[in-house]
């Protein structure tokens, strides 16, 4: 048995554990409490058809479609995912503050981004990509220091993109594509440390790429197209990449060489620099790159002359994966190095039209490669099928 003296040291550590158990069950019945009713909100908000008829009434939340909780009963998933739910996102959605995943991509949901999407300091996954969302991205999400996946594409979303997006610093994939964001890209995407892919393709943005993106050495896929972006590429850019696999910048008003040093970044499958202002020769050991799939740079102002500029094609027939390959409308002049029968046996699409060359391939040539090799002497189309946008969901 304890001793009075024993029992009276011991009743003031018993009355601290009670009252640290009765705390926790407490704030649990509040937690519980206050996702119950963020959800209700959410609900009220987003879905005027009854899509989802399970919630409400006295079931347990953690139940309800879409929705997974921790051992506590918090809620850390949401996904409501390509139900065709329409509606907006209520502010309450901020005050699940133990989420982690939340996904409404694939919707009809219309209204702003909620600035209370700041609150969620737990996130790691935010997809919202293909509704019809306007208005600016908020400052606020900035805070979210836990966000691996931040997915918008597909939206309406206005204005800049925020440089608070530069805090994200567990940030890996950043879907932006297909939106009317306008202004330059903001220098502090630069200094995210862990972004592998950036995708703002088909936006209104402006400007030169901040110096800061060039040297993310993390990057491996890089989308830019369709935009109204300018200036020219960093003489380093393949020394700074070096984990680069698709470089995207189609559709743009970039100038310049072609960086020399882009046959270093040796994991380079795919280049589609199209539809810009490029001036001078293409890099003589681009065939270094002998992951390439496809070479799209057509519509520029690249030169061959010499036989030194050809080089380059020769090169390319240690691209043992390449089926694109479209250099029409430059200007590229004289004969090929080497027939086309040299390259790739997996060739699909040849683009040679708009130059001024003399050899250009034979039926032969063409029965010893794919029968479906398609050869574009005219450069009358622009096929592009690796032209994707680099949505987070593709």
């Amino acid at each position: 048995m304890l001793s009075l003296r024993q029992m009276r040291t011991a009743f003031p550590l018993l009355l601290l554990l009670l009252a640290n158990l009765f705390s926790g069950l407490a704030a649990r019945a509040t937690g519980a409490t206050t996702d119950r009713a963020a959800l209700l909100s959410v609900n009220d908000r987003l879905d005027p058809f009854n899509f989802l008829s399970s919630w409400g009434g006295a079931d347990d939340y953690c139940q309800w479609r879409g929705v997974s909780c921790d051992g506590p009963g918090r809620v850390t998933v949401l996904d409501l995912s390509e139900l065709g739910l329409s509606g907006s996102i209520s502010p309450a959605i901020g005050n699940l503050t133990y989420l982690q995943f939340l996904d409404l991509s694939h919707n009809h949901l219309q209204g702003q981004l909620p600035p209370e999407l700041g609150n969620l300091l737990y996130l790691e996954s935010l997809r919202l990509g293909s509704n019809r969302l306007a208005g600016e991205i908020p400052a606020e999400m900035g805070a979210l220091h836990k966000l691996v996946i931040l997915s918008l594409h597909d939206n309406v979303l206005t204005g800049r993109i925020p440089p608070s997006l530069g805090n994200l610093s567990s940030l890996t994939h950043l879907g932006l594509a297909g939106n009317r964001l306008t202004n330059t890209l903001p220098a502090s995407l630069g200094s995210l440390p862990a972004l592998q892919h950036l995708s703002v393709t088909r936006n209104n943005l402006t400007g030169a790429i901040p110096t800061s993106i060039f040297h993310l050495s993390t990057l491996t896929h890089l989308y830019l197209g369709h935009n109204q972006l300018s200036g020219s590429f960093p003489s380093d850019m393949g020394d700074t990449l070096v984990h680069l696999q698709v470089l995207q910048a189609n559709n743009n008003n970039f100038e310049g060489h072609l960086p020399a040093s882009l046959p270093h970044a040796g994991m380079l499958r795919e280049i589609v620099l199209a539809h810009n202002r490029f001036t001078g020769p293409v890099p003589g050991d681009i065939g270094n790159l002998v992951h390439l799939q496809s070479l799209s740079v057509r519509d520029n102002s690249l030169e061959a002359r010499t036989k030194e500029d050809w080089e380059f094609f020769a090169s390319l027939a240690n691209c043992k994966h390449l089926h694109t390959l479209d250099l029409s409308h430059n200007k590229l002049e004289g004969e090929l190095p080497i027939p086309i029968t040299d390259l790739s046996p997996q060739l699909a699409f040849i683009g040679l039209g708009g130059n001024n060359i003399t050899n250009e391939p034979t039926s032969a040539d063409l029965a010893s490669l794919r029968p479906t090799l398609q050869v574009d002497k005219t450069a009358a189309t622009a096929v592009c099928p690796d032209c994707r946008d680099g949505s987070i969901d593709d």
